[in-house]
């Protein structure tokens, strides 16, 4: 009986293994990342062994405010939306669905950062947002999204 009890104790405190949900490494040569812990999504800007942005979201929360793409056009993206404070964080990624596995032409991705709550690529011109950051296409781009983030 304690060695079950041991062992039960020991599986539930071993930590949540992240899944990296998008990764890329920015124009300016920073980690942008979105890691799913459980039912939380951590963003992360910077470097790992020193960033500059570390935030958490609850699932439900990252679902409830994220826009979806509306399947309309031969260019497809994949995003989600986190929230820091009163800001909003649109981590994406478009593809020209034209081209297949032809990558060069994909209009690409990064994060997208308003004080709107309205964010996204319908909503939200890059001129309007208050950091728009590019991820380099030098360098590989980690795509895992969820269903419910894709169109």
């Amino acid at each position: 009986m304690k060695i079950g009890l041991v062992l039960l104790l020991g599986i539930l405190s071993c930590p949540v293994q992240a899944k990296v949900i998008f990764s890329c490494t920015t124009t300016e040569g920073k980690l942008l990342e979105i890691t799913r812990h459980g039912t939380e999504y951590q963003y992360l800007f910077g470097s790992r062994s020193k960033p500059e942005l570390v935030f958490r979201n609850s699932r439900r929360q990252v679902l409830a405010q994220s826009e979806k793409w509306a399947g309309i056009g031969r260019i497809s993206w994949a995003g989600m939306t986190l929230k820091n404070y009163s800001y909003y964080y649109f981590v994406h990624y478009a593809f020209d669905l034209k081209n297949g596995t032809d990558s060069s032409t994909d209009p690409g991705g990064g994060v997208i950062v308003s004080k709107d709550k309205e964010i996204g690529l319908f909503y939200l011109k890059e001129s309007n947002s208050l950091a728009s950051i590019r991820c380099s296409k030098r360098h590989p781009i980690i795509e895992n999204w969820e269903t419910e983030f894709m169109g």
